[in-house]
């Protein structure tokens, strides 16, 4: 059923096509789409003559980092189906993933969050796409921070991140 946190991991599941660019976040948006939570032109219209604010217009309408924080791994396994996951680094939106079922996590171009030790997980499109555990990320856990740069994970749900973007094109 479209518009739904199944059809959206599903639709993760499958891989990205990058059509409007090769950043994670492109990856979320182009699900997105697919799922139906936003217009199949969504990504064309948030940046028609948009030039070099991509970043800037990602964080207004994907997790931004006054959305709720994970404060744990446990934090992670807990939520659900659909979910955007934001990492922030110095104020700025640093890289977007999904949660596909609890443990599951689908994003692209992810190798600052994971733990190259523990990546066993599948990749398609040369590492462009990958399905991976929660715990395979590189999780700090004196300061609640993920990846080798110590990113701040923050969460949205689907719907209200179809809002901003809906409100965006507006």
């Amino acid at each position: 059923m479209p518009g739904t946190p199944r059809a959206l991991a599903q639709t993760a599941l499958r891989g990205f096509n990058a059509t409007f660019g090769p950043t994670c976040h492109d990856a979320v948006l182009e699900w997105l789409e697919a799922a139906e939570y936003v217009p199949n032109d969504a990504h064309a219209r948030l940046f028609a003559g948009v030039v070099g604010s991509r970043p800037n217009v990602y964080a207004e309408v994907l997790v931004k980092s006054s959305d709720p924080r994970i404060m744990t791994i446990a934090g992670f396994n807990q939520l659900p189906m659909g979910t955007i996951i934001g990492f922030y680094k110095d104020g700025g939106l640093m890289h977007s993933l999904l949660v596909a079922d609890h443990t599951i996590l689908v994003g692209a171009n992810n190798a600052g969050v994971w733990d190259p030790m523990a990546a066993k997980f599948p990749q398609v499109n040369d590492n462009l796409h990958a399905i991976f555990l929660t715990n395979q990320l590189l999780w700090n856990a004196e300061d609640s921070t993920c990846g080798r740069s110590r990113y701040k994970a923050h969460f949205q749900a689907p719907p209200e991140i179809a809002r901003r973007i809906n409100q965006r094109l507006a």
